[in-house]
């Protein structure tokens, strides 16, 4: 997965560097030129999977086989409940306060770290 600065297109990095930089050239954010859709089978299958599952192939899809123990990042950082709730016919609310500080980052935040911590190779590193 290559992902570019916004700010400086010329500056392009795999997702893991951009995980390790954080931010790119003249304070730019690093975005995916491509996201490949996924199928409406695919996203029906999808549906049917609880948060593990659907995260793991979510991801693998976006990123491929850059880091080989996504899963289990993923499974060690989604180790509470996001129940989906209905709301009325159609309706349905997810309750994305269920992590561990009990706010919607936990679920960027809680992967992030763990990839990050996953590839710097025990050095230490200031966030």
């Amino acid at each position: 997965m290559i992902l570019y600065n916004l700010k400086d297109k010329s500056e392009s990095v795999s997702f893991k560097e951009a995980v390790i930089y954080g931010i790119g050239r003249d304070q730019g954010l690093f975005f995916v030129d491509k996201i490949n859709k996924f199928s409406e089978d695919e996203i029906d299958a999808l549906l049917d999977l609880d948060l593990v599952s659907r995260s793991q192939k979510i991801l693998r899809h976006i990123i491929g086989d850059e880091i080989e123990d996504l899963d289990s990042i993923i499974k060690s950082a989604f180790n509470f409940k996001a129940p989906l709730n209905k709301v009325c016919d159609n309706i349905y609310c997810l309750e994305l306060y269920q992590g561990p500080t009990l706010a919607i980052k936990d679920y960027g935040a809680l992967i992030m770290a763990r990839v990050l911590s996953s590839n710097i190779n025990n050095k230490k590193l200031t966030i």
